[in-house]
């Protein structure tokens, strides 16, 4: 849900190419981009959890953490900024969520 609330899609394609990419036996890297106060949360790090016990053979996960770089541009093209006044995450919250996850059985995720 929270990622149709900020990108306006649901994620079900993501799944589903995941999903087949996983079974014709792709190198997968997943990627995931955390958002301080959004999607840093209990819930969301056990649905990224949950989709590593699904697919053991996943080459890694990689966090990335939120930068607001792109704002500028969608300032000048005149969109509005859903994610004004959110920071990027310092180290020791990036620290954090490696820890989140590696109770949760994600030892090999890394700061991306």
């Amino acid at each position: 849900m929270a990622h149709q609330n900020l990108i306006g899609v649901p994620n079900d394609r993501i799944l589903s190419n995941l999903e087949y990419l996983y079974q014709q036996g792709a190198a997968i890297v997943l990627r995931c981009t955390l958002i301080p106060g959004v999607n840093d949360t209990p819930e969301h790090f056990d649905g990224i959890a949950k989709i590593a016990r699904k697919y053991p053979d996943l080459q890694g996960i990689e966090l990335m953490a939120y930068h607001d770089f792109s704002k500028d541009k969608g300032l000048r093209l005149g969109q509005e900024y859903p994610l004004k006044g959110v920071q990027t995450a310092d180290n020791v919250t990036q620290q954090g969520w490696l820890k989140a996850l590696a109770v949760l059985g994600c030892e090999k995720a890394v700061i991306g």
